[in-house]
This record gives structure tokens, sequence and C-alpha cells, in this order.
């Protein structure tokens, strides 16, 4: 059976981001309607290309979809090429190869798509300048597997009109929805990035991990990564003493959870390899964790493996960006920070006390009420009687930050 808490963590994240895109859908239809000056009411011109005189003009969310799925089908990459902004042809430098390859995934493995939800999501307002970008999703159905495919564009940017077009095109299973979600503007990830359903369950990966880090085999694991990891991380040794510090953990139980595979051309290498994403649930008395382990092989699921590439650890609390998660990057990435109220409603102001899992700073998104550190893990606070409804509170250590909430119910 799969762990409770990594399938709640899957269905709440589904649910924001169907809330949250829904909201988006809503203002996108009032922000358009006021740029453009559009009326409700009249006939509306229908159109059916998306460059006009060389510069990008979005069609509606479904028609763009519809759209692409139209060219995919037909084996068109230089139509689709063309839809991409100047931003994101200068920064994938693999864009022609990455749409070959959606277009062979599609037309050899799709039974079916449908549209899901789009609109903007974002929109910057400066200096009587504005841009726009929005998210777009469908599903594509195979034989095996339901993918989630996101397309993420800038339908305006008086900022930088390089930026105007297609900037993203992910695919991945839904079941991993949280974990391949790649495409990022704000990060600088531009291009097509497809994840397919793993074929294989190795659960002796993480066997041989535990194992090594019980004995406290620093040497053992060491060799379990690639020789591209060893190259490319320079702190590796050091990250492992860490790791065998947080595997020190009495783990309770553990279960196989996913995997997911995708083509890369890893820097500095020759030809493509397939990096694999194992994804497990480990479960201490306290808290559950998410455990990616990417590994690199050569051809095929049954190649040669050529070892390790990331460990990523993190808690059901985090929120950062799964490119942190060993993806962008190789080595060992652990996420364990969490923090847990004493209660998560007072009546009328009260005094709660909230407890980390490692050393961290804590916060108040209220200016006047401010925690007070009793320990190394543990802080007081008094909420009055007339603070907020909702009063938030923040955990922070370095990069690691997690959010809770207290109700005031007065």
């Amino acid at each position: 059976m799969k762990g409770k808490d990594i399938r709640t963590m899957k269905q709440d994240t589904k649910a924001r981001r169907v809330a949250a895109q829904l909201m988006a859908a809503a203002l996108s239809v009032l922000l358009l309607f006021s740029l453009s000056g559009c009326s409700f009411f009249g006939p509306k011109e229908e159109r059916t290309e998306w460059i006009v005189d060389g510069e990008y003009d979005p069609l509606d969310e479904e028609q763009t979809a519809a759209k692409l799925m139209g060219y995919i089908q037909a084996g068109d990459a230089d139509s689709i090429y063309q839809v991409f902004s100047q931003t994101a042809k200068d920064n994938s430098n693999n864009l022609r190869e990455k749409i070959e390859e959606l277009i062979a995934f599609v037309n050899d493995e799709m039974v079916s798509w449908e549209y899901d939800i789009g609109g903007p999501f974002d929109s910057t307002f400066q200096d009587n300048k504005i841009m726009r970008n929005r998210m777009i999703e469908f599903f594509i159905q195979t034989e095996k597997t339901r993918y989630v495919c996101i397309l993420r564009d800038v339908m305006q940017d008086e900022f930088n009109p390089d930026n105007e077009g297609f900037y993203s095109i992910t695919v991945f299973p839904e079941e991993l929805s949280r974990l391949c979600d790649y495409g990022s503007f704000e990060e600088g990830e531009l291009g097509v990035f497809l994840s397919y359903q793993g074929e294989t369950n190795e659960e002796g990966i993480l066997e041989n991990l535990l194992d090594l880090a019980e004995s406290k085999d620093n040497s053992g694991i060491y060799n379990l990564f690639s020789e591209y990891a060893k190259e490319n991380v320079p702190d590796l040794p050091g990250q492992i003493e860490t790791l065998i510090d947080f595997l020190g953990k009495p783990i309770r139980s553990w279960e196989f959870e996913d995997c997911a595979t995708e083509w890369v051309q890893l820097p500095g290498t020759d030809g493509k390899l397939l990096r694999r994403m194992t994804v497990f649930s480990l479960h201490t008395d306290e808290e559950t964790y998410t455990l990616q382990i990417r590994d690199l092989i050569n051809g095929s699921e049954n190649g040669e493996n050529l070892g390790l590439y990331s460990v990523a650890v993190h808690t059901e609390q985090y929120t950062g960006n799964c490119l942190d998660l060993g993806w962008r990057t190789p080595g060992i990435f652990i996420y364990q920070l969490t923090i847990t109220p004493s209660t998560t409603q007072v009546q009328g102001g009260g005094v709660v006390w909230f407890t980390t899992s490692i050393e961290a700073t804590v916060t108040s998104d209220t200016n006047d009420i401010v925690p007070k550190q009793i320990d190394a893990l543990t802080w007081e606070v008094t909420l009055p009687a007339d603070s907020p409804y909702t009063c938030g509170f923040t955990a922070m250590r370095g990069e690691e930050e997690v959010y809770c909430s207290v109700l005031n119910n007065k």
C-alpha cells in the first residue's frame, strides 16, 4: 500500500493547481477584454493563425491546444518551432530535437487527448507597460498512462518582445505532477521537457543505499554514483556524510511510489542517456519523506547502468522548486525542515508553541506578533484576542522555507 501522506500531497497539489487555474481563467477573461477593448456583445472574429505579420498573435486556450496537437499529429516540427519565442530559441540548445521527440511520442503512443483548462496566470504592470503569460493544460492518454501536458506562453511583453510566444511544453505522467513539471520562465528552463512512465521497479537501489548508510560506508555510497556525478559535484563526499546522517533516522518502513524516465544530453558528454527517477516514501515516527533517486542508463531501461546522478529528499511541507530536487544538477539534496504548531486554532487569542524539525528561524506574517525562541527547536507565540482570523508563520533555514497557519476564532 502506498503511503497516505504522499497520496494526500498529490491530491492536495492537484486541487490547489486546479483552483488556481480556475481563478486565473476567470481573471483572464476580464483582463483580455479590458486590454483589447473587446465587447461582450456582437460577433467574435475567428482566427486560425498564431503568427501574424511575423509576430505572435495568441489564440484562445482551447484553440491553442488543438492547433498544437494538429501540428504534432501532422509531424510539422517547423510550425511548432516557429511559435516558440526568440528567447526560448536562444536559450534551448536542443529545441528542435525535443520537438521531434514530442512528435514521435504522441504519434507512437497517444490513444486520445482532451483539453483541460487554461488562462493567464501572471501579469506585470510597470511604467505603462504590460507583460502577460499563461498556462494551458490538456491530457494525453496512452494505453498505459494518462499524461499531463502543460503549455506555457507569453501572450504579450512590452518590456521585451522577444519573450512573446511559447516558452515551454512539459509532458509528464499525471501521478508525478509535482515532481516533473520543469518548464519555468522565471528559472530560465525554456523549451520542451518530456518525462515518460518508467517500466522498471528498482527497489534494490534503495535497499543497497540503506544498507551502506547503516554501516556508514562512505566509500561504498560514493562508488554508487556515476562518473559524471563524481566529476561534476566537488563536494560529493561531504554531501554523502549529510545523507548518512539523515538515513540514520529510525526508518520504520518505506514503499516504492513511482518511476519516470527522460532522455538527456548532459553538458560535456557525447550522445544521449536515459535518466531514470525512482520515487519512494520513507516513514519515520515523526515524518514521511519523499525520496527521489536518479540514475543514468545507457541506451534503454535495460541498458548498462552508469550509476547515480542524484539523490533528493523532501518533506510534505516542502514548497520549493522541483528543479532543485536533483533534476537541474547532480548531487545530494536534503530538505527536512518542518514546522508544527501545538494547535491549529485558538479561541479569542492564546499561546501557541511551534516545533521545528531542525534549527531554524520562525517569523510571523503579522507585524505585531513576534515569536519567542524557547530552545533550539521550540518557539512560543502569543496571539492577541484581536489578531487576524488566520495568522501565518514561516520557518526558514538557508534556502529552506516552510509555512503553517493558526486560526483565531473570535
